[in-house]
């Protein structure tokens, strides 16, 4: 869990939570960071869907992958 570049999340919170921090906080504002960040992109994920199905309403064939990149620093 600690070895190598990449870390888990377990082993992030953990890490966070022995240099003091409150890790739920960190993890609230992780996550309302996506949720801001998906509501804001919402219409041109709309657009792009309508874009690939624009006759077939129903079939519900297109989706996109999204993925967050969250640094973190001491401030």
């Amino acid at each position: 869990d600690d070895l190598g570049h990449k870390r888990s999340l377990t082993f992030a919170l953990k890490y966070i939570e022995q240099m003091g921090h409150d890790s739920a906080r960190v993890m609230h504002d992780i996550k309302d960071t996506i949720i801001k960040t998906v509501c804001t992109v919402q219409p041109q994920l709309a657009h792009t869907y309508r874009s690939c199905q624009p006759d077939d309403i129903e079939n519900s064939m297109c989706f996109e992958i999204l993925g967050f990149d969250i640094f973190l620093d001491d401030k």
